[in-house]
């Protein structure tokens, strides 16, 4: 039992006393302060107390000792913690008056969650009253304005949003460009936000944007494409700003324009596609001037289709080099390409699609058993047989959920993650099963970007898109087999609602309580609404 000023105290049982735990401000391992505000048993057996003035305790049952973790250092004002509850995930759930805590009892790290008005979907106050687990896992935070609803599965996802100012955001929420670096820290290129740099060990952002009058920024904010090459220099593509070449030592962005005068300048400013081969050459797509290579000795642009003499794609979507050296070329009108480094030959296939003229190839995937995967705009999703050299589609008749694929990645469990215009799905190609997440499951929107997905040497996905970027492991990804109690909301007769203790005698308590009715031929006109208990995705519910 807690007490308001004189500690901790147990009963037992079998003698019929109390024991009673008490602060000691000259024993570090006695109970942190006197005020008890809440105790909680977690499921592995651990007793946790909380406090007004000395933090969560945790009791150590042989010893009879307390061990305290404070929540915020210097927070006596909001210190008070009113609600312990065990997640279910080895983590606790912590409520004081400054917040919502999520704590990890195995690294002693705390998540706070705070109330922010700029965002609808934050804690409606930071005083937290009480909190409850229901059937399905989900949470219920009482606070002093409002009752808040938790879906825990949405915490299997993290978004990274935009907030100006705050250097712990993104300064813009487009994001057509994702990249991983050797240190293993994440570039974010954005649509009018420039070059976004994360820190992952401070989790701290920095910018890098064009400043007319520094002649070593960036060209340009709208990124396309980034790629970091074999000195661990970045290579940009912008939109209307040409390649950026970002030299990382001297922190100085240099640029290679098109210059009309100079046909080995770059062939176009609207870079779409970068791609450094397994020589060290990098290839550059832009969006309606070709494929250039730049000629690192000369420091030249070779333009490929006419150096080489094949047939010429001007829109240059998608590059990607596999593991048998080929070199894929996507384009719009469905068109694809194969060049061949070392017998120096092309090869173009048509993707087998009635509308053509409005279909552009985006993602080229290969993936671990070396199927080529390609992904397009309006299309569908295409499976390209080496053998044969045919073409398999999936499409929303099999189940996807849009005929836009902008990004393609692969778990370890061989299911391919597909970024849409309409969420982002699993996709089994053993089995051609589908399983769709949207906003509601914590995505950053439903309509994500092309050339922005990431698998991270760690194997956590990024996918980005005009509302950030959302991020993931997907082994981490609890399926949802929680089946919600269905229950009857209302009874109508002739569409008229049936009363309680109404005249017609039917109903004498809620029709939800009520066992069994009896309608006699005059009430042969009736209908029955029903819902599902499932508060977490609603619409998602399905009834058969």
């Amino acid at each position: 039992m807690g007490t308001l000023n004189s500690g901790l105290w147990l009963f037992d049982r079998d003698r019929k006393t109390f024991v009673c735990y008490q602060h000691d401000a000259r024993d570090p391992k006695s109970l942190g302060d006197n005020d008890v505000r809440s105790i909680h048993e977690d499921s592995r057996g651990n007793l946790w107390i909380g406090t007004t003035f000395g933090g969560l305790n945790l009791f150590d049952r042989e010893k009879k000792t307390f061990r305290r973790f404070f929540l915020e250092k210097n927070d006596a004002e909001g210190a008070t913690i009113r609600a312990i509850l065990d997640g279910g995930a080895g983590n606790l759930w912590i409520g004081d008056r400054s917040g919502l805590y999520q704590f990890d009892p195995q690294t002693h790290r705390f998540i706070h969650y705070q109330h922010d008005p700029d965002d609808p979907y934050s804690l409606s106050h930071n005083s937290v009253q009480c909190i409850f687990k229901d059937a399905k896992g989900d949470l219920w935070v009482g606070t002093r304005d409002g009752l808040n609803f938790i879906n825990t599965d949405k915490s299997n996802f993290t978004h990274y949003q935009a907030k100006a100012g705050d250097r712990r955001y993104l300064n813009n929420k487009v994001v057509y460009a994702i990249l991983e670096d050797r240190q293993g820290n994440l570039w974010f290129g954005t649509e009018e936000g420039g070059l976004n740099y994360l820190d992952r060990k401070t989790g701290s952002f920095t910018y890098y944007e064009h400043d007319s009058e520094n002649p070593h920024s960036l060209s340009v904010d709208n990124i396309k494409a980034l790629l970091e090459d074999r000195d661990g220099n970045l290579w940009i593509g912008t939109f209307q700003g040409g390649l950026n070449f970002f030299e990382r030592k001297s922190q100085r962005f240099f640029h290679y324009q098109n210059r009309p005068d100079d046909h080995t300048s770059l062939a176009g400013n609207e870079v779409m596609a970068l791609l450094a081969d397994n020589d060290g050459q990098l290839w550059v797509g832009t969006f309606e001037n070709g494929l250039d290579i730049w000629d690192k000795k000369s420091r030249r642009f070779i333009h490929f289709f006419a150096e080489m003499g094949v047939p010429d794609y001007r829109m240059i979507t998608a590059l990607m080099q596999d593991r048998q050296g080929q070199i894929w070329i996507g384009s719009n009108r469905g068109r694809l390409g194969r060049w061949d480094k070392k017998k120096r030959e092309f090869k173009q296939y048509q993707l087998p699609i009635n509308n053509i003229i409005t279909i552009e190839i985006r993602p080229i995937f290969e993936d671990e058993a070396g199927n080529l995967w390609i992904g397009t705009t309006g299309g569908g999703l295409f499976l390209f047989n080496r053998r044969d050299e045919t073409f398999k589609s999936f499409t929303m008749q099999e189940g996807l959920p849009s005929n836009v694929i902008y990004g393609i990645l692969q778990d370890g469990q061989n299911n391919l993650w597909l970024s849409t215009t309409n969420g982002l799905a699993k996709f089994n190609p053993q089995t051609g099963e589908t399983k769709t997440y949207y906003n509601e499951n914590g995505l950053q929107s439903n309509q994500f970007c092309y050339n922005a997905f990431l698998k991270t040497r760690s194997g956590e996905m990024f996918f980005g898109g005009i509302n950030g970027v959302t991020a993931f492991y997907p082994e981490n990804l609890r399926k949802n087999d929680y089946v919600p109690p269905v229950v009857i909301t209302s009874l109508k007769i002739f569409n008229k609602p049936v009363e309680i203790n109404g005249p017609d005698g039917i109903l004498q308590e809620s029709v939800t309580e009520t066992s069994g009715i009896s309608l006699s031929y005059r009430h042969s006109v009736f209908s029955l609404e029903f819902a599902a208990l499932n508060y977490a995705i609603s619409a998602q519910n399905q009834y058969a």
